[in-house]
């Protein structure tokens, strides 16, 4: 990256020496590079939880999960909930928030979710996708539905 600024800079020099009057000598700033974000965590009423927590709710309940990515630079765009082969993006939303005082992204899927006893021991998953991972990450909690 820096070599490319350097470049850019050194044309920029160049052509306000050929063309004084046209071209603004001032250096590229303000480029962000691509910065890796965090691991996403699940959180439950507030609370983070550990990876592969267990959430224990009664049925029939509205469970209401996030899931969270933060000092992501590009934003992260993708994140994907399933329980199973059951896939439930469709029912979560996304929130996407710029930090100035972290000059990143923080991105949380928000999943509501009505429990029953069919998804009682089942994993759920969130995963998330990121420009600067060669893969998904994934963070699961397992249901406990009584």
């Amino acid at each position: 990256m820096r070599i490319i600024l350097n470049k850019i800079y050194n044309i920029s020099k160049f052509l306000t020496r050929v063309f004084p009057h046209s071209v603004p000598a001032k250096p590229v700033s303000g480029l962000s590079s691509p910065g890796s974000p965090s691991d996403p965590y699940l959180e439950l009423e507030g609370r983070r939880l550990v990876h592969q927590a267990t959430v224990t709710v009664k049925e029939p309940q509205k469970l209401s999960l996030h899931c969270i990515v933060s000092g992501a630079i590009p934003p992260v765009r993708r994140i994907h909930w399933s329980i199973g082969e059951a896939n439930l993006t469709s029912v979560s939303e996304l929130f996407v928030e710029f930090s100035a005082s972290e000059d990143a992204y923080t991105s949380r899927s928000v999943l509501a979710l009505n429990v029953t006893r069919r998804v009682h021991g089942k994993e759920l998953v969130c995963k998330v996708h990121h420009i600067t991972w060669l893969q998904a990450a994934a963070v699961s909690a397992s249901l406990n539905v009584l």
